[in-house]
């Protein structure tokens, strides 16, 4: 277990070296302001679905702070891992290589995420309180909030997993992680709610692992969550099925793995 908590820490170690990374929160900050304009434009004319004008910019203003949580990636690290070879030397050691991954992803949320989320959320709170702007959060859902945004993390780590894992197909991914990053964030429910989409889209997506990386833990926190032990309990299901696919296809993988480059 010490050898995990030392990844955990040096990983936190490599996350504070980027200290810069934490100013460009600022202009995170700034950039909501176009998105909540736009809303706030479009609610003039009527309230769509549940959503009124203070609600909607509610949930995007949450999207834009939770999503700090889910742009840790680590599987970039684990498919360029594959393509140089490099896996090689882990797997020799004693340590399970993908517990190793989970500890690193642990230390980036500390280390990086967390601290770029407080700082946003104290922007937020601050620009409220000036503007008289209620965010209408609900004290009593905290809790589930908690649970779902848990859930949502390990989902977002196993969805990473699986991709950085298809490394063991694929010779080039670069071009292929930037284009599933900017998928991920539509289905997860950043800077739109998946409730108001068109075409039975709105039913689909809900039921997606995405889903939880932001939807599910804004809608619990605005209290507008129907059945919360379903919700987790989806949750839960759907951690153990992508849990089980990282598993098999680490395994197949490994079964083809040659170590190019190394």
């Amino acid at each position: 277990m010490s050898r995990y908590v030392r990844i955990i820490r040096m990983s936190i170690q490599n996350s504070l070296q980027f200290r810069g990374n934490y100013l460009i929160n600022l202009f995170n900050t700034i950039g909501l302001i176009p998105l909540l304009i736009f809303w706030q434009i479009i609610l003039q004319t009527g309230d769509i679905g549940s959503y009124d004008s203070n609600l909607m910019l509610t949930y995007v203003t949450m999207s834009s702070i939770i999503t700090m949580f889910f742009s840790v990636s680590v599987g970039a690290d684990i498919c360029a891992e594959i393509r140089q070879g490099l896996l090689t030397s882990y797997l020799v050691e004693p340590i399970n290589h993908l517990t190793r991954h989970f500890c690193i992803f642990i230390g980036k949320l500390i280390g990086e995420s967390l601290p770029k989320c407080i700082f946003q959320l104290l922007v937020v709170i601050t620009v409220a309180e000036l503007v008289g702007f209620d965010m209408g959060l609900q004290a009593g859902s905290v809790m589930l909030f908690m649970v779902l945004i848990v859930e949502g993390i390990l989902i977002s780590f196993l969805v990473n997993l699986i991709l950085g894992l298809i490394g063991f197909w694929l010779t080039e991914s670069s071009t292929f992680f930037m284009l599933i990053e900017a998928i991920t964030s539509v289905l997860a429910g950043s800077g739109i709610p998946l409730d108001i989409l068109p075409w039975g889209l709105d039913r689909f997506l809900i039921h997606t692992p995405f889903a939880y990386m932001v939807y599910y833990p804004i809608k619990a926190g605005i209290g507008q969550l129907g059945c919360p032990l379903v919700a987790v309990g989806q949750g839960m299901l759907w951690i153990s099925i992508l849990l089980v696919i990282v598993i098999i296809t680490w395994k197949k993988g490994l079964c083809r793995y040659s170590a190019p480059g190394g």
